[in-house]
């Protein structure tokens, strides 16, 4: 009819046979995902049900008053916080002095136990840092 799309006609056992094909696959990817899992006990419409509560209950307005009334964060825990990510910004350092000198500048006695500056591929560079006094070594 001049159409570019062609009809493909199957007959309906070679549709049964491709459904059970499919439906083999599927099982058997599903064993291998979640055959360690006990599922007798898994309700379908229980399952469904939960799933509407949970949808019913977790909506758009539900997670902005959450987030709206959710409780302020101490200010000591960010600053914290932001303590770590330095510690964490001096592991791209490219010597040992400059993780020395930005674990000193921390003001919080850390103390450079390893350091390997060095990094390959699933090899990156990284430091251990303990906090004075906590070493054999101090």
């Amino acid at each position: 009819h001049g159409s570019d799309v062609t009809e493909e006609r199957r007959s309906f056992a070679e549709v049964a046979s491709l459904l059970e094909r499919t439906l083999r696959e599927v099982s058997t990817t599903m064993e291998k995902a979640f055959g360690h899992l006990d599922v007798g006990a898994l309700d379908p419409t229980s399952f469904f049900y939960y799933l509407e509560r949970e949808d019913e209950t977790k909506n758009p307005s539900w997670k902005r008053r959450v987030h709206r009334y959710h409780g302020s964060v101490d200010t000591k825990m960010v600053e914290d916080l932001n303590d770590a990510l330095n510690l964490a910004d001096l592991s791209y350092e490219s010597t040992e002095e400059k993780i020395r000198s930005g674990l000193s500048d921390t003001g919080m006695g850390w103390e450079l136990v390893y350091c390997k500056i060095d990094s390959r591929p699933a090899e990156p560079g990284h430091y251990l840092a303990l906090r004075k006094g906590q070493s054999r070594w101090s």
